[in-house]
Order: structure tokens, then C-alpha cells, then sequence
């Protein structure tokens, strides 16, 4: 999932764009995490898309605020897996808010398709 970017005006009065993003690990338990890019050069650079496959760079970093503290993980190196990037360029992205949407991919052949209904149960 990609969020929309979020802009605003430090202390100092220097703009600033972050951009959120969710990503989900491969393997057995596939874990989800957010990540953040930070700076429009970064977002522009890497122009997020839902379902691309990469390995992203990240720094992990806290901040304490009111007794409470806070963590955030900037992606700070996006590389794209092989082909990944080209064939969803081919998929059509749907995407509105917060929520996305991805077309469905078409449906394989399956060696048990020919079954049919003809089991007894």
C-alpha cells in the first residue's frame, strides 16, 4: 500500500514531503512493516507502486516526545527485483486515497481442472 504524500513547513520554515509506505517480507510468515521516504527527490526518484518486488534500505530511528517514544523506518535505497518493476508497469494500478488496487492476475491452468464436479462428495 502507498500513501499519499504529506508536506509541511518546519520551525525553521524549510519545506518538507515524506511519503509512507507499506511493505510485506517474503517466506513462510510474510510479516508486514511501514516504511517512510523522506525528501521529493527521493519520492520522485523511486515512484512507489503497490505490488513490485524489492529490497529496500533502511535506518531505523527513535525519538522520545512527552515521555513516550518513537520509532520510524526510512527507506533510504529502493532496488528493484529483476523484472519486477517492468511487468507491473503492464498490470494496471488503481489507486484512490489510502486504498489501492491491483487487476487481478489471469487464471493459471491447473492439471485438476478437468475434474469437474464428478467426484462422489
Amino acid at each position: 500500500m502507498v500513501m499519499p504524500v504529506t508536506t509541511g513547513t518546519s520551525k525553521a520554515g524549510k519545506p518538507w514531503s515524506k511519503q509512507d509506505f507499506v511493505v510485506e517480507t517474503g517466506g513462510q510468515y510474510p510479516k508486514k512493516c511501514a516504511l517512510t521516504l523522506w525528501g521529493e527527490d527521493k519520492i520522485n526518484q523511486y515512484d512507489l507502486q503497490p505490488g513490485l518486488e524489492a529490497t529496500f534500505n533502511i535506518e531505523l530511528e527513535s525519538r522520545e516526545y512527552n515521555g513516550r517514544w518513537y520509532t520510524e523506518a526510512r527507506a533510504w535505497k529502493i532496488e528493484w527485483a529483476g523484472e519486477a518493476r517492468q511487468a507491473a508497469a503492464k498490470t494496471p494500478q488503481y489507486q484512490t486515497g489510502t486504498s489501492s488496487y491491483k487487476a487481478p492476475e489471469p487464471k493459471q491452468e491447473n492439471a485438476f481442472d478437468d475434474i469437474g464436479d464428478s467426484l462422489p462428495f
